[in-house]
């Protein structure tokens, strides 16, 4: 690989984590929420970097096996940012990036910025039948795997 390649794919690393970012920099009523800020953010980072809808899930699917990657894919599914809103597939792409071992960073900028982890839009999912059907005892299973998730759902019930 030339550095050229290698600069060009660090940028797209970087611009990722930086729309990543734009997500978590809106307080989200919830994870089911119809925020238009939301939507409005993204576009207007799009429209910054000079990048279109396509080329964003272009990049996002070089990096699929990516926890951060598979959640913001979840997001853009759920909010219907360049796709139809589809709620099953943003849980899929949740489910993915909750069993990643690498969702620590998720978890990590939630807890920091007070959004919600690929784990805890899980949880969401589970007990609102949101692209799943409604399972509320699967959704406090995967809710007792950490303690902060677990705290913040119980008090959202």
């Amino acid at each position: 690989m030339n550095s050229h390649q290698d600069i060009k794919e660090t940028q797209e690393l970087n611009d990722l984590e930086e729309l990543y970012t734009v997500f978590y920099a809106i307080k989200d009523p919830g994870p089911y929420a119809k925020d238009k800020n939301i939507t409005e953010a993204v576009i207007k980072w799009l429209n910054r970097k000079g990048m279109t809808q396509p080329q964003l899930y272009r990049l996002l699917s070089k990096q699929a096996d990516d926890a951060t990657y598979a959640c913001i894919l979840g997001l853009l599914y759920h909010y219907g940012i360049g796709v139809q809103v589809d709620h099953s597939m943003a849980f899929v792409c949740y489910g993915y990036a909750a069993e990643s071992s690498n969702d620590a960073f998720a978890q990590n900028q939630a807890y920091n910025n007070g959004n919600l982890s690929s784990t805890q839009r899980l949880v969401h999912c589970h007990r609102n039948g949101d692209g799943t059907p409604r399972d509320p005892h699967k959704a406090l299973y995967l809710a007792k795997k950490d303690p902060n998730i677990f705290r913040s759902i119980l008090s959202a019930w």
